[in-house]
């Protein structure tokens, strides 16, 4: 779990353009996991259940699905 951001705004046009390719990552604080979710097994069924209704409304690809699992599997979630 992290938050997603992009890189400042370029000095000119060209550069413009190079912030929109890259951006930023950087892990929710533990504690915050612990309040947002009471274990892994929470976290991974909330995730799975969002993930669910994105693609049931059209807003996720279902040929993503897979890859995302995993990454809601993978993601570590601190105990309480």
């Amino acid at each position: 779990m992290a938050t997603h951001g992009v890189f400042g705004k370029g000095k000119t046009q060209t550069t413009d353009r190079l912030c929109q390719l890259a951006g930023t990552e950087v892990r929710l604080p533990d504690s915050t996991l612990r309040k947002l979710y009471a274990n892994k097994e929470d976290y991974v069924a909330r995730a799975n259940g969002r993930l669910a209704e994105l693609i049931a409304q059209g807003w996720f690809l279902p040929e993503y699905t897979e890859s995302i699992r995993k990454d809601i599997q993978a993601t570590d979630i601190p105990q309480r």
